[in-house]
């Protein structure tokens, strides 16, 4: 380390790489000149120093101090696990200076090597010893310099900005741009015309034309105020929790992002790994809880909405135009939002990422996943192919593996709607399937007991590189939850009311709690330095998820029936109502809005105190995530969901019983929504088929 750092001090280096530069002329002449100039002022300077006679020139005074001042350094926290020592970015890259006798001019950018053993155009994993950052000459290329410091050995990448920006833009990129830019624009305009010209069009055959519906089916002022509708929550038969239950499992799950992105970025390794010793570490880490959270409302919307269409019309729900209908609505609806999300991340968002120190990282050429393996994407299955380095858009398997768990749902479904105790004994057998195949494949695998942080692997554990397509993202492990919203679901639409003692139901949710923080916490109790016995890791891995889905299932049946008291008052409050709505939306970007603030953090990543960690990271992120969401969802999800409508047909929206208006504005505008998202009206389809969408079945 040592030899390392005092070979890199950049005086040195320049001197030694200048003269290899005279002697190969392997750089262009500005990089050439440019490295010349600097080369010189260092030695002038250094002269400086010792000698009185010497007198410092303003390039001297306006580049190389400033280059001196802005070069990164050691200076301490390597045995806390710190590898990169930053520069100071922007005073580097504000460096501008030109001289009279030089045709450009000379600006600074900062260049970041990494001392490692190479693997081909990159560092080998797990060999990188120390990174520097150095203020050069932006007009010198990473190539250039890499030539330059081909004897240097233990250098292995040298990055700035644009090499680090693997991911260029091009022809669809732009494509991409200008097709989001026009729906926006769209949906401002739709909004202004619906805002100041609809009294006046309604009533006039204008309204029933079919161009005008599709046009104001994006008017962002209609499709906010639908959003952030409130009227009509609360009545009898709405499941008022669910709402809550979204959002705050949405801010556990950017919780959970930011945090694992924070600890993969920050400088102090030793000292996150101390932190996470504390129970309160677990909250963040141990967020996967999260999203069975959103497997167990899809299966309860599912549900309930499908059995209360199946008990007004049993004939028309089990046809084949009923089941075709079925999966195209759910297709429809869930898609334009994640697709334009995924493409958007790949072709828009990385390309056009700001430069800053904290982007100066290189792990090959390869782009972004999306680019090649789309397709997996937009047929969910990026869970089963290509699901480990090549899988599209992270976050997005959640929506590959519902979606599976929906395509076979009917199965179930059919079960319950034929008798009771059929349908039972097909949950029994699937619950049964699901639990020893996880427990199975951690047996076969030596598998930890949930995703591992910093706990102490078996070494006998093989395999893991599958760990995610063998349990955690697979339909066939995780519909564990699934299958008890559904029987949730299910209840609550056949039984309308209930008698609970109330001893019994405050004992209940008590339990409920306190198994909750039993689910989330018990894998603090075990030493780090010790691996959890195999036994142990199964039963955790197999029946910890179904654990919480029965404590999901409590609070949900003791809120419905009116037995949740404050309880039920607090998680049904009106205000959760737009929150729980956009959290779609907020799922698919919450992501990009994740990286974008970690690039732009204008210092080296630091774990600090959680209030830190909170008020910089994890509240900016949920705040702008759900802004961002209301836009997202008003123009991307909201307005598709409606020529979806408009075109194929689909569930129609109530009608508020304070505002009579007629069916057919009731439709077009979709303004009136439920507690849960839903619409209480019957499809508009002259089959009565696809009782729920995919956005109302799991997210709004």
């Amino acid at each position: 380390m040592k030899q390392s750092v005092k070979s890199f001090e950049m005086k040195d280096w320049l001197f030694r790489v200048m003269k290899r530069a005279a002697n190969e002329n392997s750089v262009n002449i500005a990089c050439m000149e440019d490295l010349t100039d600097l080369e010189e002022s260092f030695r002038r300077i250094e002269s400086a120093l010792t000698k009185k006679n010497v007198t410092m020139t303003d390039f001297d005074k306006k580049v190389t101090i400033q280059v001196i001042d802005s070069n990164g350094a050691y200076n301490g926290g390597f045995l806390r696990g710190r590898k990169v020592f930053q520069g100071r970015f922007d005073e580097c890259r504000l460096i501008k200076y030109k001289a009279s006798n030089r045709s450009h001019t000379w600006e600074g950018d900062v260049f970041r090597y990494f001392i490692g053993q190479q693997d081909g155009n990159k560092c080998k994993d797990g060999t990188v010893l120390v990174a520097f950052d150095q203020c050069l000459p932006k007009s010198c290329s990473v190539s250039e310099l890499r030539k330059l410091l081909e004897k240097e050995e233990q250098i292995c990448v040298v990055v700035n900005n644009e090499y680090a920006r693997v991911n260029k833009a091009n022809w669809f990129s732009w494509f991409l741009g200008i097709l989001m830019a026009i729906i926006v624009v769209v949906s401002v305009f739709a909004g202004v015309v619906d805002y100041f010209l609809s009294n006046h069009i309604k009533g006039t055959s204008i309204e029933k034309l079919l161009w005008y519906r599709l046009f104001m089916a994006f008017s962002l002022s209609s499709n906010v105020k639908g959003i952030m509708n409130v009227k009509g929550t609360n009545k009898p038969g709405q499941i008022g929790s669910l709402h809550c239950m979204r959002f705050f499992s949405m801010v556990w799950v950017i919780m959970g992002h930011m945090n694992s992105n924070v600890v993969g970025a920050a400088s102090n390794v030793l000292d996150i790994l101390d932190a996470s010793k504390a129970a309160q570490f677990y909250i963040l880490s141990n967020s996967f809880f999260s999203v069975d959270t959103f497997f167990f409302i899809g299966g309860v919307l599912l549900a309930y909405m499908w059995f209360k269409e199946f008990k007004k019309d049993r004939r028309t729900m089990m046809s084949s135009k009923g089941w075709l209908m079925f999966y195209v609505h759910r297709i429809l609806r869930l898609s334009p939002p994640y697709y334009f999300a995924f493409f958007f991340w790949s072709y828009i968002f990385l390309p056009n990422l700001p430069d800053s120190s904290n982007n100066l990282y290189y792990s090959g050429d390869d782009e972004d996943p999306c680019r090649k393996f789309w397709w997996p994407a937009m047929l969910y299955v990026q869970n089963l192919v290509h699901y480990t380095k090549d899988q599209c858009y992270g976050i997005s398997w959640y929506l590959a593996a519902d979606m599976q768990m929906y395509v076979f749902s009917p199965i179930l479904l059919i079960a319950l709607g034929m008798n009771v105790h059929l349908g039972l004994s097909v949950a029994g057998v699937i619950l049964f399937l699901s639990t020893s195949g996880n427990i199975a494949t951690i047996y076969k695998f030596r598998y930890p007991p949930t995703i591992a942080v910093f706990d102490k692997p078996d070494p006998k554990m093989t395999n893991y590189d599958n760990y995610g397509f063998l349990i955690y993202q697979s339909a066939w492990i995780r519909c564990q939850i699934y299958v008890i919203g559904i029987l949730v679901g299910y209840f609550l639409q056949m039984k309308k009311s209930i008698k609970i003692n109330k001893y019994l139901n405050l004992g209940l949710l008590f339990a409920t709690f306190a198994f909750m923080l039993f689910d989330v916490m018990i894998l603090h109790a075990v030493p780090r330095d010790k691996v959890m016995p195999l036994f142990w890791r199964s039963i955790y891995s197999a029946f910890s998820k179904p654990l919480w889905g029965l404590c999901l299932s409590w609070i949900t049946i003791s809120c419905y029936y009116g037995y949740g008291g404050l309880l039920n008052s607090f998680m049904s409050w009106p205000g959760w109502t737009p929150l729980g709505r956009l959290t779609y939306s907020a799922y698919l970007i919450h992501l990009i809005v994740v990286t974008y603030l970690l690039i732009i953090h204008p210092s080296e990543i630091v774990w600090g105190s959680y209030t830190d960690i909170f008020s910089n990271f994890i509240v900016p992120s949920v705040v702008i995530t759900y802004l961002l969401a209301i836009l997202w969802s008003s123009c991307f999800e909201v307005a598709m969901g409606k020529i979806e409508i408009i075109l194929i047909g689909g569930r129609r929206r109530a009608v508020d019983p304070l505002k009579k208006r007629d069916e057919n504005e009731r439709d077009e505008k979709m303004g009136n929504r439920d507690q849960n998202g839903l619409s209480n009206g019957e499809t508009v389809s002259p089959i009565k088929t696809a009782p729920i969408s995919s956005k109302d079945e799991t997210w709004s």
